[in-house]
């Protein structure tokens, strides 16, 4: 799988591709300092799989960034990989459809595993990360209660699991499920609400929870 990272401190950048250097199923294809650089180093015609980057940057910072990408590159998987732990801008990084978003002292174990869920289109968000968002995300009480007693106990149970930042097959494996059955029911869920994407679905979790 070929990624990249974009990060203005290039400290942290070397320090960063040695230790993704160790995985071998993973292979750094280029670096970059902002988001212009980055986009265009994607001239060159190498285009990665999923892009490693942080949010403040000079020049084209990770927000405007992601939202280039998420309009030019639908299929880029995005992970924020930031210092910042602000509740807002995780938010307002999901709106934009960022499937993840880890904190800078994550571990090694960690990082493969947030690259790995985000590369096959699942969300990973830390538990850090979760937390923040859920202490700090504005409710719309009314609304969301409407909307979420639609939902049957079991679903509201994947949900639950959802907004902790699980997988299916973890979820599926805490409920003794199916994965498919998990699939399945995280379908149901989004047609129910009106949800279009995965992000969106994580976001309406956190809200929840």
């Amino acid at each position: 799988m070929k990624i990249s990272i974009v990060d203005d401190h290039q400290m942290f950048v070397d320090g960063l591709a040695s230790i993704i250097e160790q995985f071998p199923d993973i292979e750094l294809v280029f670096t970059a300092n902002n988001g212009k650089a980055f986009l265009k180093k994607l001239e060159w015609g190498i285009v990665p799989e999923l892009v490693l980057m942080d949010i403040n940057m000079p020049e084209m910072n990770g927000v405007e960034l992601a939202e280039v990408l998420t309009n030019t590159h639908p299929q880029m998987g995005i992970l924020v990989l930031s210092m910042l732990d602000d509740g807002q801008q995780i938010r307002k990084m999901i709106e934009l459809g960022v499937r993840g978003y880890i904190l800078k002292n994550t571990g090694r174990d960690e990082l493969y595993r947030a690259i790995m869920q985000v590369a096959r289109g699942e969300s990973y968000f830390s538990q850090a990360v979760s937390e923040n968002v859920l202490g700090t995300m504005v409710r719309q009480k009314d609304k969301e209660k409407e909307q979420y007693v639609k939902l049957s106990q079991r679903e509201k149970e994947v949900l639950r699991l959802i907004a902790k930042g699980k997988t299916s097959q973890e979820i599926a494996d805490e409920l003794f499920l199916a994965r498919l059955t998990i699939e399945t029911h995280r379908k149901n869920i989004k047609r129910k609400l009106g949800l279009k994407s995965t992000a969106a679905l994580v976001k309406y979790a956190m809200d929840q929870m």
